[in-house]
C-alpha cells in the first residue's frame, strides 16, 4: 500500500482533537525516525512500533536516507576488503538494488518492487527488440527486468492479460510500479530511458544520427512489420494487401528502402554506436532470412545479396559475429522457435511457400505475355479480358487472372484467392453489361474436364447476345 493508504490505518476517536499537519508534510511514519532519546519514557503500542519500523525503512530508501545507506555499504565493503573477503559483487549488487529502490520510491513515500516483467515468447520479433536491449544492458541478470511468457497471466486472450494490454498482443511490459506498457517501440524507448545509466545507451551521439536512428525504426515499424504477416500468416489481409504476392513484393521493396538509409561505414545502422534501429531491425531480419527463401516462385528466385544489399549483409555479419552478444542470444532464441514452426508444418498450406503452383504453363500464359495475339477488350494489373476464338454466342468473352497462383481450377481456391475471385466477377459483370447493353448475359466457370474445362488456368466465360436455355446443356 502507498503512504496515503497507510495514513488511514488509525483514525483518531471523535474526542481526540489534534492540530492538522500542513498538507505538504507527510505522515509521521514516512519521515525519518525520531531520535531514541526523544522516545525514552514512552511505551509504544504495536502500531507505533510497526509504523516506526516502516518509516525507518522508507527513510532509508528516500533521497535523505540514500547517502546513509551508501555510507554503510561503503563501510561494509571496506571492512570486507580489509579482512580479505571477496564480497565485492554482492556489495555492488546490494548498492545497485538500494539505489534502484530509492530512485523508484522517490516522491511515493515507499519503495517499489525491485523488477519489471516483460511478457513475451522467443519467436516474437517485436518482443525480441525489447529483449535485445534487456540483454545488452544486463537488466535480466541484475534482476531489473524479468522475462515471462504471457501464459503466466493466462494467455493473450485472458482477462488478466487484456486488463494490462487491451490489444491482447505481445510484447507487454509491466514496470516495477505496476504500469503496463505495450507496443514494442514504446517498450524499447522506456527501457533505454529508464536505464540510461546502464551501457550501452542505444542513443547515437549527434542529433542527425539520432534522427536517422528514429527514421529507420519508424520505416521498420510502419512499412515493414506491418507486412510481415504475409511471411507466415495462413490467410489475408497482410497490412493493406489482400494479395500475398503483392505484399511480398512491397515487403521486399521496404527492405531496400532501409538498406538505402543504412550507414556506409557501420558497423551499426547509423554508424559507430548501436541504436534503437539495430534492436528493431535485427529480429525482423532473422524472420526475413528464415522465411523469404521459402517463397520460391517464378519471378522470385531468392538471392541474399539482391534481397538485402551489401550494407545490410555487412551489418548482419557484425551483429552475429560475436561483437554483440545480446544479438547472438536473441538469434538463438528465435531460431529454436522457428525450427519448431518448421517441424509443425506451418508453411505447408501457405500459398507460394508450401502451396506452390507447379502446373504446366498454358496458352493463356502466352496470351498474357503477348506471345500469342488475341482480341483484348479490357486489361488491368490483375486480369485480362479477350474474345474467345471459338465463340458459343454472339458475345463470348474470357476473363482470366494474370497470375494463376495455383488457380488451375476453381476447386483449388483458398482464402488467399478471395481478392482475385471477387475482382474477376466484378470485371465480368462490367464487361458483360458493356457488351450486351440492356440484354442479359450468362457467367460460366467450368471446373474439370467433365465440366468441359479445356484450359487449366481459371477463366470466367461471359456469354450473351442470344436467348439462353435452362438448364444449361
Amino acid at each position: 500500500k502507498t503512504q496515503w493508504d497507510l495514513s488511514q490505518a488509525r483514525q483518531p476517536p471523535p474526542h481526540e482533537h489534534r492540530r492538522a499537519r500542513p498538507p505538504s508534510r507527510p505522515p509521521f511514519f514516512c519521515r525519518a525516525p525520531a531520535p531514541m532519546a526523544a522516545m525514552r519514557g514512552h511505551r509504544a503500542g504495536p502500531l507505533v512500533l510497526v509504523a516506526t519500523a516502516l518509516g525507518a525503512a522508507v527513510w532509508l530508501c528516500s533521497d535523505s536516507g540514500l547517502p546513509f545507506v551508501q555510507m554503510l555499504l561503503g563501510h561494509a565493503a571496506a571492512t570486507a576488503v580489509a579482512r580479505g573477503a571477496r564480497r565485492e559483487p554482492a556489495l555492488a549488487s546490494a548498492s545497485t538494488t538500494a539505489s534502484a529502490w530509492a530512485r523508484q520510491g522517490r516522491g511515493r513515500g515507499v519503495a517499489m518492487e525491485a523488477s519489471a516483467t516483460l511478457y513475451d515468447v522467443p519467436v516474437s520479433n517485436n518482443g525480441a527488440r525489447a529483449r535485445l536491449i534487456i540483454y545488452a544492458k544486463g537488466l535480466d541478470a541484475s534482476g531489473a527486468v524479468g522475462v515471462e511468457p504471457p501464459s503466466v497471466l493466462g494467455g493473450l486472450g485472458s482477462p488478466e492479460f487484456r486488463a494490462l494490454n487491451p490489444q491482447g498482443k505481445m510484447p507487454l511490459l509491466k514496470t516495477a510500479s505496476g504500469m503496463a506498457i505495450y507496443e514494442s517501440d514504446t517498450i524499447a524507448r522506456y527501457l533505454v530511458d529508464a536505464h540510461a545509466d546502464v551501457a550501452p545507451s542505444f542513443t547515437p551521439a549527434t542529433p542527425e544520427l539520432r534522427a536517422l536512428d528514429n527514421l529507420i525504426a519508424r520505416v521498420h515499424d510502419v512499412y515493414l512489420v506491418a507486412l510481415q504477416a504475409c511471411l507466415y500468416k495462413a490467410t489475408p489481409p497482410f497490412g493493406t494487401f489482400q494479395s500475398r504476392w503483392k505484399a511480398l513484393g512491397e515487403l521486399k521493396r521496404q527492405v531496400k528502402v532501409i538498406a538505402g538509409l543504412a550507414s556506409e561505414e557501420g558497423p551499426f545502422l547509423t554508424g559507430p554506436e548501436i541504436g534503437q534501429s539495430d534492436a528493431a531491425l535485427f529480429p525482423t531480419m532473422t524472420f526475413l532470412r528464415h522465411m523469404l527463401p521459402k517463397f520460391m516462385q517464378p519471378g522470385w528466385e531468392f538471392n541474399e545479396l539482391e534481397a538485402f544489399g551489401p550494407k545490410l549483409l555487412k551489418w548482419w555479419g557484425h551483429m552475429t559475429g560475436g561483437a554483440v552478444p545480446s544479438a547472438g542470444r536473441v538469434l538463438e532464441e528465435m531460431q529454436v522457435a522457428l525450427a519448431k514452426w518448421d517441424d509443425s508444418g506451418r508453411w505447408n498450406a501457405i500459398l507460394h511457400a508450401g502451396r506452390q503452383d507447379k502446373a504446366d504453363r498454358t496458352i493463356f500464359d502466352k496470351i498474357i505475355s503477348k506471345d500469342i495475339p488475341s482480341e483484348i477488350v479490357f486489361e488491368d494489373d490483375l486480369c485480362l479480358v479477350f474474345k474467345d476464338i471459338a465463340p458459343a454466342a454472339p458475345v463470348h468473352l474470357l476473363v482470366i487472372p494474370k497470375r494463376r497462383e495455383g488457380l488451375t481450377q476453381l476447386r483449388h481456391a483458398v482464402a488467399d484467392h478471395e481478392y482475385i475471385l471477387g475482382h474477376l466477377m466484378r470485371v465480368a459483370g462490367e464487361q458483360g453489361k458493356a457488351a450486351v447493353g440492356e440484354g442479359g448475359f450468362r457467367i460460366v466457370v467450368n471446373d474439370g474436364a467433365e465440366a468441359a474445362q479445356s484450359v487449366f488456368h481459371l477463366h470466367v466465360h461471359v456469354l450473351g447476345g442470344r436467348p439462353m436455355m435452362w438448364p444449361p446443356g
